[in-house]
């Protein structure tokens, strides 16, 4: 039987704007990503769930997971609504939404 992962890498970006978790918008991602997120891991996962799960605080500090492949030198909350989420492999992003994930149209 094949070993053979089904994970890619993913980039996980946080909000900066605390209301972003109260008003996620696909837009602030688009017009300004420098000034308004921060690149704060890379993370092994299958799914987006899975990168959702491994970036959240639980029994032990999400930066010590074995998934997480590079992480920024600050302060790391755990991923939530508002934030994006970007594959290495594809570039498609996907913002945190309350319900799940609501994709971004890749820039032009």
């Amino acid at each position: 039987m094949s070993n053979i992962s089904l994970s890619e890498r993913y980039k996980v970006y946080h909000a900066h704007d605390p209301l972003a978790m109260v008003f996620p918008s696909a837009e602030n991602w688009q017009a300004d990503r420098g000034s308004r997120f921060t690149h704060v891991a890379t993370v092994e996962a299958s799914t987006l769930e899975e990168v959702f799960t491994i970036t959240n605080h639980g029994a032990t500090d999400w930066t010590n997971k074995p998934e997480v492949v590079w992480l920024a030198v600050q302060f790391h909350r755990s991923t939530s609504v508002g934030d994006v989420i970007v594959s290495t492999m594809s570039g498609q992003s996907w913002l945190v939404s309350p319900r799940g994930f609501s994709s971004i149209p890749q820039d032009l």
